[in-house]
C-alpha cells in the first residue's frame, strides 16, 4: 500500500527505537500451545460440519440410552407410517362402512381415516428424519395420549365392534378383527410407554445425580 504521509517509513525509524518496540513485545506462543490450538480449531470445524443427519445423544442420556432411544424414535416412525398408510388406503375405498358415522367424532370414517392417516404420517416424518428427537418423542406420545382416550370412549359408549385403527388392512392381510386389536393394543401401549420413558428419563437421571451430589458434598 503507497504511503499517504499518515505513517513514518520503517527505514525512518531509528534503529534504536525500533529495537526497543521488538523488546517490548511479549514472548513468542510456545511451539505445543500452538499445535494444541490449531488441533481444538481442526476438531471445532469438523464438528461443525458434520452431516446434520448424524444421530446425536439425547442431553441427558448416557450414550448407549441415547442410542435405544433413536431405536425407538424409528420404530415408532415405522409402525405410524404403516398404520398412516394403511388408513389413507383404507379411506379411499369404496366399502359402505366408510360412509357411516364414527361412534365418537360423528365424522364419516372415510373422512376420520384420512385425517388421522395424513398426522400419523406427519408424525412418522418426524421420527424417521429428525432433527431432534425430544420433539419426535413428545409427538409420539401425543398422538398415543389421542389414540388411548378413543379406545375409552369406544369402551365408555360400550360401542360393540372393535377399534378400527388398521382400516381395511386387517381384511387385505386375512387378520380377524380379534387379533388385529389386540396387535394394535399392544402396540399403542409400546408406544406410550417408550415415548414416556424417554421423555422422563433424562430429567428424573439429573434429579438423581444432582441429589447424590447434594449428599456427598
Amino acid at each position: 500500500m503507497a504511503n499517504l504521509g499518515f505513517e513514518p517509513r520503517p527505514s525512518s525509524i531509528p534503529a534504536q527505537i525500533r529495537a526497543g518496540v521488538s523488546a517490548q513485545r511479549g514472548p513468542r506462543v510456545p511451539a505445543a500451545v500452538a499445535e494444541g490450538i490449531r488441533s481444538a480449531i481442526h476438531h471445532a470445524s469438523r464438528a461443525m460440519n458434520a452431516p446434520t443427519n448424524q444421530v446425536s445423544p439425547m442431553e441427558g442420556l448416557p450414550p448407549k440410552r441415547a442410542v435405544w432411544s433413536r431405536l425407538f424414535v424409528t420404530s415408532a416412525g415405522t409402525i405410524l407410517a404403516i398404520t398412516g398408510v394403511a388408513k389413507i388406503v383404507s379411506a379411499l375405498g369404496h366399502a359402505g362402512v366408510l360412509g357411516q358415522p364414527d361412534p365418537i367424532f360423528g365424522l364419516p370414517f372415510n373422512s376420520l381415516f384420512l385425517s388421522v392417516g395424513l398426522i400419523e404420517l406427519l408424525v412418522a416424518a418426524f421420527c424417521l428424519l429428525p432433527k431432534n428427537q425430544t420433539v419426535a418423542l413428545a409427538l409420539v406420545a401425543l398422538i398415543s395420549v389421542n389414540f388411548v382416550g378413543y379406545r375409552v370412549g369406544l369402551w365408555y359408549i360400550h360401542w360393540p365392534g372393535y377399534c378400527p385403527c388398521l382400516g381395511s388392512l386387517t381384511q387385505a392381510i386375512h387378520l380377524s378383527a380379534h387379533v388385529a386389536n389386540l396387535y394394535t393394543l399392544l402396540t399403542l401401549i409400546y408406544l406410550l410407554l417408550g415415548s414416556l420413558y424417554f421423555l422422563v428419563q433424562p430429567k428424573w437421571s439429573e434429579r438423581h445425580s444432582s441429589g447424590l451430589s447434594e449428599q456427598t458434598s
